[in-house]
């Protein structure tokens, strides 16, 4: 970035935090059927997630470069993809795998695009997925993680979003 251009700040503010809200109730509630709540949201430096099976975008355009992860305990995203499937999911197949990252990219996809009325606009990535019992998701950037904990009737999950660098970034969440 040249020095005689504006510097544009991203505001993770309450707002900011709708949107996020907004893109897994989108998802869960017209594709699963599922009705989530979401819990008290923080902020943490240094923060790893953790779960059984995680999505993870990557965020990346001219500004400011993060992270989406969506991280589920094994018996929560099983009974979420039940309720698409119409079948009981027993192990981490490829069609759970699939499913996280489906699920990621619909709640990414929803994000990106009221991220538009920021005056941001992330590239369309594909997703990754960790797998692992009780794996940790770590991101070795400088900066600090917004942590958004959601519950549906079938278990709970988190949603995390780390976005750099920090002097691009401003946290101003209650």
């Amino acid at each position: 970035m040249s020095d005689n251009q504006p510097k544009v700040v991203l505001e993770l503010n309450d707002k900011m935090v709708q949107e996020i809200t907004y893109g897994v109730h989108r998802t869960l509630s017209s594709v699963f059927g599922l009705k989530p709540t979401v819990g008290k949201h923080y902020v943490a430096t240094d923060y790893a997630s953790q779960g059984d099976i995680s999505g993870f975008v990557s965020l990346t355009q001219e500004r400011v470069e993060g992270a989406l992860i969506v991280s589920f305990p094994q018996a929560t995203i099983f009974g979420i993809l039940s309720k698409l499937y119409k079948r009981e999911f027993t192990e981490i197949d490829k069609s759970t795998r699939q499913g996280v990252g489906e699920v990621t990219n619909m709640i990414f996809g929803v994000f990106k695009t009221n991220l538009v009325n920021y005056g941001f606009s992330f590239k369309m990535v594909i997703p990754s997925v960790v797998i692992g019992e009780a794996h940790k998701v770590s991101i070795y950037m400088p900066g600090q993680t917004l942590v958004i904990p959601f519950d549906t009737e079938v278990g709970s999950f988190n949603v995390m979003l780390l976005l750099y660098p920090e002097e691009m970034v401003k946290f101003n969440v209650a």
